[in-house]
């Protein structure tokens, strides 16, 4: 039997939706944190020196840069299951590919009866942990604007609705370049946040490819 301090707890756990948002949320900031920590110990550890570093992989000269990936949006919570497509351009505000970068991020998503629009400003700090290698470790964030359109019918939307959202992603990538123009990324982790009408949350993982100019 409940005792009268209890009761209200057990009121608290029935609400709809709560736990699985908090869990989500706090999963995610868990990710988050422990992805934060990796960076700031390659930020505070020496940088190791490869001795004979190939001529293709030597770090990069050139500040602009545009990024092409593709990879699943997978649901964590009150957001549909996807497959997303990436298109990214900026440039680094100091030169070559090390230090802070800002540029403007652009995605489309497809699935679930469900297609996905995202647009925002982007910005990127490139760290080099290698010296003398175009090996590059880049924490992110982002904040803008997303609209999904329902085409499936059924659940809390009609066929052809829309739903519009603010929209908050933080994450961390690996870029390398080759020969001083090509690019090849890959994206472990990216936590992306849709606030609106109700908050959803889905985890990145993106593969992509450009170029350097």
């Amino acid at each position: 039997m409940l005792s009268e301090r209890e009761e209200p707890r057990a009121v608290v756990r029935a609400r709809p939706g709560t736990g699985g948002l908090r869990g989500a949320l706090a999963g995610g900031l868990a990710r988050g944190t422990l992805a934060a920590l990796a960076l700031l110990g390659v930020l505070w550890a020496p940088r190791p020196v490869v001795a004979a570093v190939p001529s293709e992989l030597r770090p990069a000269t050139r500040a602009f840069f545009a990024n092409f990936a593709i990879g699943p949006a997978i649901r964590v919570d009150d957001a549909p299951t996807q497959l997303k497509l990436l298109q990214e351009v900026g440039f680094h505000l100091q030169g070559g590919m090390e230090g802070p970068a800002i540029g403007l991020s652009l995605a489309q998503s497809f699935g679930d009866n469900v297609f996905g629009l995202q647009i925002g400003p982007k910005f990127w700090w490139d760290v080099q942990p290698v010296a003398g290698l175009a090996l590059y470790i880049a924490p992110m964030a982002q904040v803008g604007y997303a609209l999904l359109s329902f085409d499936g019918g059924g659940g809390r939307f009609d066929r052809g609705a829309t739903a519009n959202y603010f929209d908050l992603q933080f994450g961390c990538e690996v870029r390398l370049v080759i020969n001083d123009r090509a690019l090849v990324s890959y994206r472990p982790f990216t936590l992306d946040i849709l606030a609106g009408e109700r908050v959803g949350v889905r985890y990145d993982m993106m593969f992509g490819g450009g170029v350097i100019f």
